[in-house]
């Protein structure tokens, strides 16, 4: 059955299930040929009013280029769908931040099941599109397959059979070498472990030590070989490839290691067992191909690289992914993700001080902890999550110190610890792990927060110069950051660096509009709380700044 949205009597008919199509109800077929042009309409025919901001599109469809050149391949791509909608090219509107359908002229259409697949064969080389479109399918073919057995929390979720006809996931067989001494056949299996225990905390997959007699249709080889150097050091090498057809997915070899030791004492261990920990989720989720990954691992994994992105369309975007993840496959694990993404928003400020996000916050803690108590990754998320909402330092010290023990090679683990610690007045100690999170953490995606952490303990035990190295660390990865940018004006007004200050208050002044000198200044509530209790606040410097 075919459902008309918007105006069933318009002069102009977007089709969005099969093969795009703008048909014009006068002339007939207005499809423009260029597939990003095609992708455009297409992006804004789904959305709920037909409208999105000029940087969205531009996100979707132009990823790879900077903003200026992205914001001139939109002009043009709109230029060429109006040349091609003629007498109908009105029907396309535009400003300076928006870009929309009149609702009034364009009807849309949509197949409901069993029909064509949403946007057909559409190719558009862009991965952010292919998110999108990932993303769509994948809800859309949620919303038709209810669950009709339903859930206790009154969630609408997979039914069993769209659950059968998911991607089947990858078998991980790991295998150690035939080590020439007990000692380094130690050492692979404590590798082992230490991936096996992380992949499973984070992704929900389970490794096996040896090949099944049967093998599924997809899985994936990871060899495991620890030697000794000439120098008497040892070190680790790892491969990963698929099994069916033995293409090698990652390999990579640790630096030199110490002679003995448990790996959960060296740092350099450490970092390479999360480097194979990323190396494998990436292989194993981040799948290329324009192909709609109705994984939940995959959604989940996507949804958290956009999350890290601290951009508030990315993590709004992230929002979504982390509830069809969780419809798809109900975990504690992204349940603490959610609360951990809405106490970054309260941090950074993008919804303003709305009171619901602490509550909403909590109570995914709640369910969070309620599904995997003894998993490493909730434990460490809602111990942060119960620092920021409820300053409730004790209890976050004991979630925090349960999580280093159940997984000490966990870099968030530890850092939920610094953060514990931190709050709970240990200065020194919080200080010292955060120096240790921070090299941890090196190989992941989100080093930038492992850098902010260090900024705050080192602002708090008063070595200025390597909180300031810290902020600008973190400001250069993750250019959106706020807290960096606020640490950054608030300490280069404190050396007696204005224009460093104004520089970094005006990168901050457009991501957030309120922000204003006086109020980092003299507003308690104003996040910086850190270094006001460090003494680096200097209010009567930034005061003199600029208002």
């Amino acid at each position: 059955m075919t459902i008309a949205q918007d105006a069933p009597s318009a002069e102009l008919k977007v089709v969005l299930s099969g093969r795009f199509a703008v048909i014009s109800s006068a002339i007939g077929n207005l499809t423009p040929v260029g597939a990003k042009s095609q992708a455009l309409l297409a992006l804004l025919a789904a959305s709920p009013d037909r409208t999105r901001t000029r940087r969205w599109l531009a996100e979707k469809l132009w990823s790879d280029r900077g903003a200026e050149q992205a914001s001139g391949s939109l002009r043009q791509a709109l230029t060429d769908i109006r040349n091609v909608l003629g007498d109908h090219s009105s029907a396309l509107g535009a400003d300076r931040q928006k870009v929309w359908l009149d609702l009034s002229r364009v009807a849309v259409e949509v197949t409901e099941a069993p029909g064509p697949e949403f946007l057909e064969g559409i190719d558009v080389r862009d991965p952010e599109f292919g998110i999108w479109l990932r993303l769509e399918r994948v809800r859309r073919q949620t919303a038709l397959v209810p669950d009709p057995a339903g859930f206790a929390d009154g969630q609408t979720h997979y039914a069993p059979s769209l659950r059968r006809g998911m991607a089947a996931r990858p078998m991980v067989i790991m295998q150690r070498s035939q080590p020439a001494s007990d000692a380094l056949a130690l050492l692979e299996d404590l590798l082992i472990d230490c991936v096996s225990l992380s992949l499973r905390e984070t992704l929900g997959l389970h490794v096996h030590a040896r090949r099944p007699s049967q093998l599924p249709q997809r899985w994936i080889e990871v060899s495991v070989q620890a030697f000794v150097t000439g120098t008497g050091k040892r070190g680790l090498r790892v491969r990963a490839s698929e099994g069916e057809t033995g293409r090698v997915l990652w390999s990579g070899g640790s630096a030199p290691l110490p002679a003995s030791g448990p790996i959960a004492d060296d740092l350099e261990t450490i970092l390479f067992a999360n480097q194979v920990v990323e190396a494998l989720g990436d292989a194993l989720t981040l799948q290329p191909g324009p192909g709609a990954p109705n994984d939940a691992l995959a959604l989940q994994r996507l949804a958290m690289r956009k999350m890290w992105t601290m951009q508030p369309g990315r993590m709004a975007e992230a929002e979504g992914l982390f509830a069809l993840a969780d419809q798809m496959e109900p975990r504690g694990v992204i349940k603490a993700w959610q609360a951990q993404l809405r106490v970054f928003r309260m941090i950074e400020r993008h919804d303003g001080t709305d009171p619901s996000m602490r509550e909403e916050a909590m109570e995914l803690c709640a369910q969070a902890m309620e599904r995997e108590p003894n998993n490493s990754m909730v434990l460490a998320v809602v111990s942060y999550a119960r620092n920021a909402l409820d300053r409730d330092p004790l209890a976050s010290v004991e979630l925090a110190k349960r999580s280093v023990r159940i997984n000490p090679v966990n870099p968030v683990a530890w850092d939920s610890l610094s953060i514990a610690k931190l709050y709970s007045g240990h200065l020194a100690e919080a200080h010292e792990i955060a120096q240790r999170v921070q090299k941890m953490g090196a190989m992941r995606p989100n080093r930038f927060w492992w850098d902010m952490g260090l900024c705050v303990t080192a602002a708090l035990t008063g070595d200025e110069s390597l909180a300031m190295q810290m902020a600008r660390s973190a400001s250069a990865q993750a250019p959106d950051f706020r807290a960096a940018l606020r640490y950054l004006v608030a300490l280069s007004a404190g050396r007696n660096a204005p224009e460093a200050a104004l520089a970094a208050a005006e990168r901050l002044r457009q991501l957030e509009p309120g922000f204003t000198f006086d109020a980092m200044a003299h507003d308690p509530a104003y996040p910086v709380g850190a270094l006001r209790r460090s003494g680096l606040l200097r209010s009567d410097r930034i005061r003199a700044i600029g208002p």
